[in-house]
Parts: structure tokens; sequence; C-alpha cells
């Protein structure tokens, strides 16, 4: 996982799959995030991804801030330098803010439905152990 929106989703997921196995809800999740997790929820409210799924960086949001409505940033003003590695970025529209309560509620849709295939399955797979082996008559010549 490179990106920073596939970290956020692999992030969204584990919350998910835990909230399950302790049989949290999908509202109590994200009432927990609510009210358990402010500081989280202003990143979430601030922070933008671009189109290739990187995080914009602060001071291109402050330009952006800056611009009116239709108005977009050069793509001098879009690229970015990260300051360890000298690596430069070049930050492509549209810039999308994610919404981390709807994103957890699909994925605690996604895996309570994946979970309950596989409990359907093993409690199929249950029964026919309780018949036996089933008895397949081979035609005689």
């Amino acid at each position: 996982m490179r990106k920073d929106e596939e970290r956020r989703a692999a992030q969204v997921e584990i919350d998910a799959i835990v909230a399950l196995s302790l049989g949290v809800t999908a509202d109590e999740l994200c009432m927990i995030y609510r009210t358990q997790f402010p500081v989280m929820r202003r990143y979430d409210q601030e922070d933008r991804f671009d189109a290739n799924g990187r995080e914009v960086p602060k001071d291109v949001m402050k330009l952006q801030a800056k611009l009116r409505d239709g108005e977009e940033l050069s793509v001098a003003d879009r690229t970015w330098v990260h300051p360890q590695s000298g690596v430069e970025y070049v930050f492509e529209y549209p810039f999308r803010q994610l919404d981390r309560e709807a994103d957890m509620r699909k994925a605690y849709a996604r895996f309570g439905d994946d979970s309950l295939r596989a409990e359907r399955r093993l409690r199929c797979n249950e029964k026919s152990e309780e018949k036996g082996p089933s008895i397949v008559e081979t035609p005689t010549h």
C-alpha cells in the first residue's frame, strides 16, 4: 500500500472487521469514531486526496483556499517536493474529501455479507458431515 488513500482504506477495513468480530454495529462504530476520536475526525475533515490517491499537502491546500470557485492552481503551484526524499510530486485534480463514516459503513456491510456467506457455508458443511458420506451407486456393466 503505497498511496495514502490505500492505507486509509485498509485502516477503515480493519476497523470494520474488528467491529464485526466484537459484535459492534455499524452505527455504534460510527458513534465511537465521532465521540472518541475527535482529532482524527478533524483531520478527516481537513484532509484532501488527489486523483492519484495521494494526500494533498497543507501548503498546496492553503494556495487552493485562496482561489475563487472554478479557479484551479497552476501545475507549478500543485508541485511539491518531499522534504526528506527530495521527490517531486504534482497533485492532480480533483481534490477530494473522503467520508470515513460512509466508508466504514460500506466496509462493514461488505465484510458482514462475506462473514454471513462463510457462516452459511460452514453450517452447510456441518450438516452434510452429520449425514455421513454420500453413497453414489455406480452402474455395473
